[in-house]
């Protein structure tokens, strides 16, 4: 990712930066279903808390790469956009260097009998959580793909600062709640459903609130996205054997970014075939109603007496 990244703007041309955004995103590819797996071995007793905290961790640093890049970082490197883009690529760095240099490396016994690698697409649990979670996350790819336009469309251009803003800073309180009730949210059915309903809610909101309020339900929305993303991170250690929990966690991935990519795709052709761009803003609507239902049926019991102690054991998946 580090070297990928700063490589960005290494040559002439749109060839170069979209070669090494592709090798970046496969570094991203690997290290994402990596997480869950470190999780489950380093914080078997904590995972609603360490899912949070590394969830965080991605906003944050989403937010602030984003944030710092023109007022900060571009000013520093007198004005290159090649060299801000390597200048991200240091903390990355760094990061590889601190998991060399203070992390214990060790053949665990799981690792040994992790022979396999790939997805199990036959296992129904992989399809339900990774939908779940892909259909949740349609409520922040949307808005962030139309609400721009759908406000210069409507007429009011100067909302469309404070609805980005809001979208995507409303998803750090999500984290930090989670964070602070793993007992009472992780690995419960309750918050999923409310959060599908809140989803909704909001979708609705978008479509029909007007302009004025686009501010509101959109950070609204990255709330509610960001709260089903962390909740559903938190999963595939608790759920599958140690030696499986990557490959539950890569097959999430791979059918939520999926759904990711479709969602903006399918609510642009409904705007394009409509003519009226809050049309946009429908599969949020339509995918949070099939999230709930998920929601209502996903099993969040199995492999759960083989992961945690008694003590710390759930009374019930509702």
């Amino acid at each position: 990712m580090a070297l990928a990244g700063a490589l960005r703007g290494a040559g002439p041309g749109v060839g170069v930066i979209f070669a090494m955004t592709f090798a970046m995103g496969c570094g991203i590819s690997i290290c994402q279903p990596a997480l869950p797996s470190l999780v489950a071995q380093w914080f078997k007793r904590r995972v609603g808390l360490a899912t949070a905290s590394y969830s965080n961790g991605l906003l944050v640093g989403e937010m602030v790469a984003a944030g710092l890049m023109l007022p900060l970082v571009v000013p520093l490197v007198r004005g290159s956009w090649e060299l801000g883009l390597a200048f991200w690529s240091l903390p990355v760095a760094a990061t590889a260097v601190l998991v060399a240099v203070f992390t214990e490396h060790r053949q665990l016994a799981e690792a040994r009998r992790a022979g396999q690698w790939w997805p199990d697409w036959q296992d129904r649990q992989t399809w339900h959580l990774g939908l779940l979670l892909g259909l949740g996350q349609i409520a922040y790819w949307v808005p962030n793909a139309f609400v721009a336009d759908y406000l210069k469309a409507a007429g009011h251009p100067e909302y469309i600062a404070a609805s980005l803003t809001s979208l995507n800073a409303a998803q750090i309180p999500a984290s930090l709640i989670i964070a602070a009730l793993p007992g009472l949210l992780v690995q419960k059915r309750w918050p999923m459903l409310v959060d599908g309903a809140l989803i909704v809610a909001s979708g609705l909101g978008l479509i029909f609130g007007g302009p004025d309020l686009a501010a509101f339900w959109a950070g609204l929305l990255g709330f509610s996205g960001a709260f089903i993303f962390v909740l559903n991170l938190a999963l595939p250690p608790l759920l599958a054997a140690p030696e499986d929990v990557h490959r539950l966690s890569a097959g999430i991935f791979s059918i939520s970014y999926t759904c990711a990519f479709l969602g903006p795709l399918i609510g642009g052709a409904v705007w394009d075939a409509t003519g009226a761009p809050v049309t946009a803003f429908l599969p949020v609507v339509v995918g949070a109603a099939i999230m709930a239902w998920l929601a209502a049926t996903v099993d969040l019991t199995r492999g759960t007496g083989a992961r945690r102690p008694a003590a710390s054991q759930p009374a019930s998946a509702s």
